[in-house]
């Protein structure tokens, strides 16, 4: 299910670096993602999928 991101914390939301900077992902989707492809982190997920 989708969560607004304004209604989240600063600590809930991924802050994109370098080229996609400015674009921000809800964190814990993120974790719930890397543990479906059988990864524990979201830097993970960051890195090598977005």
């Amino acid at each position: 299910m989708e969560r607004p991101m304004d209604g989240l914390d600063r600590k809930e939301k991924y802050y994109c670096r370098r080229d996609k900077k400015g674009i921000v992902y809800d964190r814990q989707a993120m974790l719930y993602v890397s543990r479906q492809l059988g990864h524990n982190r979201v830097s993970v997920i960051a890195g090598n999928y977005l």
